[in-house]
């Protein structure tokens, strides 16, 4: 071999580089964050590298389950409000069968692809008290009727999107109005008033303290039905501002 030639190969062997790692996925939201009893419905986890996803893992009390991904998407638009940055621009959804002994636990969620496994999301499987959200409930005669000591979950799917709830109450009675999000795994800030039936607000909260999910005690003057909006407190929403409404006795 030439010193020519046998140059040209050593100069063509340095330039070689070692093949890239696969990008390690991360998981920054989740939708939906509650899924009904006996359902088998698309969970989908927003985040970054998530469109090389391989499965989707369901995990509680060490039992472990499998899901092929039934979509994935690269390159998500921004949500208004948000960053890619903060949010990511991947998408993974998988169809999860969910175990009927899962009722009302929390369990995790993760994405596994080339580069690695995201750091688990929560969702939960409703419990019996709980229901879901039906559309159409964005004004009074629309309003969902619910019950103390009833839950419900939701979405807050598009900008200036409200859902209205009504209850009957007695007198006096106490009920405690609070809502549960997870500020990790869902965009919603959440604000909820309370008007009676002429449209008047009678109460209401934004934060809770320190705590962005409301939480607060309402008694009514009198013995009527009464109307729970919930809305985004920036009057913003998608498939990701997920919430869980709550309403119990209080005796406080």
């Amino acid at each position: 071999m030439s010193l020519n030639l046998l140059s040209s190969v050593t100069h063509a062997e340095e330039k070689k580089e070692p093949p890239s790692k696969p990008e390690l996925p991360v998981a920054r939201i989740i939708a939906p964050l509650v899924i009904p009893v006996g359902s088998n419905l698309p969970i989908r986890i927003r985040g970054d590298h998530l469109d090389k996803a391989k499965k989707m893992i369901l995990e509680l009390d060490g039992e472990t389950f499998e899901f092929d991904p039934t979509d994935k998407k690269a390159d998500l638009g921004e949500i208004k409000g948000f960053d890619n940055k903060e949010i990511g621009s991947t998408m993974c959804m998988a169809e999860c069968s969910i175990p009927a002994d899962w009722v009302g636990k929390a369990f995790n969620v993760s994405i596994m692809t080339e580069g690695g496994q995201t750091e688990a999301m929560i969702c939960r499987v409703a419990g019996e008290k709980e229901i879901s959200e039906k559309e159409p409930n964005q004004g009074f005669k629309d309003a969902q009727p619910i019950k103390a000591s009833q839950s419900v979950f939701g979405e807050i799917n598009h900008d200036k999107d409200v859902d209205v709830f009504s209850i009957s109450l007695k007198a006096g009675q106490k009920i405690r109005i609070s809502v549960k999000t997870n500020t990790r795994t869902t965009l919603i800030d959440p604000l909820v008033s309370v008007f009676d039936r002429n449209g008047s607000q009678v109460s209401g909260q934004d934060d809770s303290g320190l705590d962005r999910d409301p939480d607060f005690v309402f008694s009514p003057p009198t013995e009527a039905t009464w109307f729970i909006v919930l809305q985004d407190a920036h009057r913003l929403g998608s498939e990701w501002h997920a919430y869980t409404l709550k309403v119990s006795e209080s005796t406080k």
